[in-house]
């Protein structure tokens, strides 16, 4: 009888667990960058790949933690561990689903990126 309980309670407590990166998982290439091809090779070609809790920008990888989900928005804040150019770094960003695609937002940043083949 017990059991049942706890298992309702923990099901109800892990809902409300915030969303991790792999719901935005997808290629993406600057909003309004045309059709062109849209593969991830790292380089400064506007697309950017969201994959297994990664985030593949120019030249970088960055491994998206701590996820936060935004109140009542489709959006979720990262810790970005990152890894370019030699370097390591991080900084804080929001993912957000748009109608197209995602918004990508940092401190001093915010792009839009349309899902590819979508």
């Amino acid at each position: 009888m017990i059991l049942p309980v706890i298992a309702i309670a923990l099901s109800v407590a892990l809902s409300g667990l915030p969303a991790d990166a792999q719901e935005y998982d997808g290629l993406y290439r600057i909003e309004g960058l045309g059709t062109g091809t849209c593969t991830y090779t790292g380089a400064d070609d506007g697309v950017i790949e969201v994959r297994d809790g990664m985030l593949g920008g120019v030249e970088s990888r960055c491994a998206l933690t701590n996820p936060v989900a935004v109140r009542a928005m489709d959006a979720t804040l990262f810790d970005a561990e990152c890894m370019g150019e030699g370097e390591t770094y991080g900084y804080r960003v929001m993912l957000m689903q748009t109608a197209r695609g995602i918004a990508v937002i940092r401190n001093g940043y915010t792009g839009e990126y349309d899902r590819c083949g979508g």
